[in-house]
Formats: C-alpha cells, structure tokens, sequence
C-alpha cells in the first residue's frame, strides 16, 4: 500500500531546473475491477556549483561569484562582518585581512551552502626616499610587508632590484615599489633644485687660493650648463660647460688684466639664465 521513492532529477528531460518522475499504481481486489492511478512528482535540480579561494592585494577588490550554482537567491556573510556583505550571485569586498565567506543559496525547495577564503597579501611599504647626492636617491622599505624580493621604478621606467636611482630631473618624481606577487606601494618625493654660488671675485696669482673663477655646485648639479665671459665692452673671452673647470683668467693663452668682467649662465634644464659680474684681481 505505502512505498518510499527516491526520484532523480533528469538532465535531458528537465526544464527551468525542474524534470517530472511519474509512477503508475494498478490496485486490484478479487472480484472487483482494476483500478489505475498514477502519481507525478516533480524533482528540483539540484543546487551544485563551485567556489574557488582567491588572493589579492591589500586595498584591492575581490570578486564573489557564485554563478555557477545557478541559484534564484544567494546571501554572502562572514563572522567579520554583522550584516550580509551581498545578496546576488557576485558580490564584491574589499577586506583587510585574508577572510571566509560563506554563500547561502536557494531555488525551489532546494538549499545549498559554499565557503571561499580571500588571501590577502600586504603591500610594500616605503619608509623613506633619502638624498644622497644632488640627483641621486635611495629608495627605502620596511621589509616586514610585501614579500621580497623588491622591484623599483620612478616615474613609469622599467622596474629593477636597484633601490639606488640616479640622474634624477630636479621636479616631482613618482616612485613605485613592486613586490614579488605583485603588490605594489606608490609615493612621491622632489628633487630640489639647488642653489648655485657665484663668486664676485677671483685672483689667478698661482698661490693655489680662488686661482679660477668657479662656481660652486655646477659641475654636480649643472653639467650640461654653459657659461660664457664677457670684458665690459661685450666681447666673449671663454665659454665652457657646467661639467668643465671654469675660468683661469685668460683670454687666447693673454692673462687678462684686473677689472671687472661679466658673465652669463644660461641652465637650459630649469629655463633660467643668471647675469651678472665679478672681479679679477692681481697681487
């Protein structure tokens, strides 16, 4: 009179997740006719899918997805956090440290359950970019965060393991720190310009004291700068480079007399020319 049934849902036949298991029931009685039932039952498909753990970057976005469970109602929560962090089939978080979420899924009278864990890695911490020359730099982290090995790049070039950066523009440069899975810090730092000191007077008598006219700070700083002399009438004694010695005096292999001379600095890397004039003295 009673049986108990186990229906599965069949893939071929069913439609919107559901298929259709019919059974026939014939109950006879001596004497009396057959009598023919049949019953249908309707099976839901059921709730399956896959979840798959995932790693980002602190400060960067996950992506739930749930979507292959193909479920009508989804709820994504965490011990972390109180409230649901999601109700469709995505969501997307942002946690701070490595956390598990957990998907509860509905469609028809089927109930299903999936965790996934989202590792997060630490990014690189740039502690300091320290000066150690007037174009060159030292980039510094805290090798507590982000994984090494460190890769450095300023302002977009080609990132490499040197922290050490040279023959920097003086201007506001972007620096990067890339770790070994990716992970990156970003920060700024300026190179200032410096200052250059123009002598007002020199003396070429050979006592190995302010023998040349230089100026202090643009072999290093300037090099590619061009200095040009003048007498006072405007003929152009000397021209040279930032990088070069500077002046001894001479005009032609001539020492030239004491007086006052002019000179013109032109630095084409700052757009800035510096005018002026000095002396020369003979004891």
């Amino acid at each position: 009179e009673t049986i108990t049934v186990v229906p599965e849902y069949d893939e071929e036949t069913g439609r919107n997740h559901n298929s259709s298991k019919v059974y026939y029931l014939t109950a006879t009685m001596e004497g009396c006719a057959e009598k023919k039932e049949k019953v249908t039952i309707t099976v839901n498909e059921p709730i399956t899918g896959a979840l798959s753990d995932t790693t980002i970057c602190e400060g960067s976005r996950a992506k739930l997805d749930a979507s292959s469970f193909k479920a009508t109602k989804y709820e994504w929560t965490t011990p972390l956090i109180g409230n649901p962090v999601g109700s469709s089939q995505i969501a997307w978080v942002t946690p701070e440290v490595t956390t598990s979420y957990t998907v509860e899924m509905s469609r028809g009278n089927c109930k299903a359950e999936a965790e996934m864990t989202v590792n997060v890695n630490s990014n690189p911490r740039i502690t300091s970019v320290d000066s150690l020359s007037y174009r060159k730099v030292q980039i510094n982290v805290d090798e507590s965060f982000g994984t090494a090995p460190y890769y450095y790049s300023v302002d977009g070039k080609e990132y490499d393991t040197n922290n050490i950066k040279d023959s920097l523009k003086y201007t506001i440069h972007i620096v990067q720190v890339k770790d070994e899975v990716g992970c990156m810090a970003i920060d700024t730092f300026v190179v200032k310009r410096p200052l250059i000191h123009i002598p007002v007077m020199f003396s070429p008598n050979g006592d190995a004291y302010s023998d040349s006219w230089e100026i202090k700070g643009l072999k290093e700083s300037y090099p590619e700068a061009v200095v040009k002399i003048f007498d006072r009438w405007g003929k152009l004694l000397a021209t040279y480079k930032g990088e070069e010695n500077g002046w001894d005096g001479s005009y032609n292999g001539k020492p030239m007399p004491s007086t006052d001379y002019w000179y013109e600095i032109n630095i084409h890397e700052i757009d800035k020319v510096y005018t002026g004039h000095f002396t020369l003295i003979r004891r």
